[in-house]
C-alpha cells in the first residue's frame, strides 16, 4: 500500500483545481501548478479560482503556485491536466523536479497529433523515475464535480494496485472512481469521445 502524503496537479483550469478540490478531501496536502499568476493569486487571497471555477471555494491544505519544483517536491501521484498538445513539453520540462518511483495519471483527452501516442505513452518517455502511467476518464463536468455532484470516472493504470490505491484517493461519497488496467481502452474511447 502507498502512502499519498502529497499529490500534485499540473493544470489550474476548471477540471484541475476541481480535481484538486476532490483529491484535498483525501490526501493531506495538494499542490498545484498554475501558468496563470492571476490563479495564484485569488486563490491565495479568497480561497477562489477566480479565472476558471470561481463559485467553488479551494480547501486550505491545497496550495497553488507557478513554481513547478515547488508543487512536484514529494509528490507521491501527480495529475496531468494540461491540453495533449502541450502535455509532452509540459513534462519533459517539469521531469527534473518529478519524484522517483511515483504514479502519473492524465487527466485531458486526446491523442498527439502527428505522433498518435497516447498521454499515458508521452506520460513514460517524458519521465523515466515514474513507476506508473495511465488516464483518469469519465463524462464529467468540472463544476459540477467541485460541488459535490454526483459524478462518475475510471482511473485506468498499467500497474493494478496503483490504480487501486489511486482510485481511493479520488473517491468521495459523491465523486466515485473506478480502478480499471485498461489504459488503452480508456484512453482512446476519451479521444473518439472527443
Amino acid at each position: 500500500m502507498r502512502d499519498f502524503k502529497k499529490v500534485a496537479v499540473v493544470g489550474a483550469g476548471a477540471w484541475g483545481t476541481s480535481l484538486s478540490i476532490i483529491l484535498g478531501k483525501n490526501v493531506e496536502k495538494v499542490g498545484v501548478w498554475a501558468r496563470e499568476k492571476e490563479v495564484v493569486d485569488s486563490v491565495e487571497k479568497e480561497r477562489l479560482n477566480r479565472l476558471f471555477l470561481p463559485q467553488v471555494k479551494v480547501p486550505e491544505n491545497v496550495e497553488f503556485s507557478q513554481d513547478p519544483q515547488k508543487v512536484l517536491a514529494d509528490a507521491d501521484m501527480v495529475v496531468w491536466v494540461v491540453p495533449i498538445q502541450f502535455l509532452k513539453s509540459t513534462a519533459s520540462e517539469f521531469a527534473k523536479f518529478v519524484k522517483d518511483g511515483s504514479i502519473h495519471i492524465n487527466a485531458g483527452k486526446g491523442i498527439e497529433i502527428g505522433t498518435w501516442k497516447r498521454p499515458s505513452q508521452i506520460l513514460r518517455e517524458s519521465i523515466a523515475q515514474g513507476a506508473s502511467f495511465g488516464s483518469l476518464m469519465g463524462p464529467n463536468i468540472a463544476y459540477e464535480v467541485a460541488q459535490d455532484r454526483y459524478a462518475e470516472a475510471v482511473v485506468a493504470l498499467d500497474v493494478h494496485n496503483d490504480a487501486v490505491e489511486a482510485a481511493k484517493r479520488f473517491c468521495t461519497p459523491h465523486f466515485r472512481v473506478r480502478p480499471s488496467d485498461d489504459v488503452v481502452g480508456v484512453e482512446i474511447g476519451a479521444a473518439l469521445k472527443n
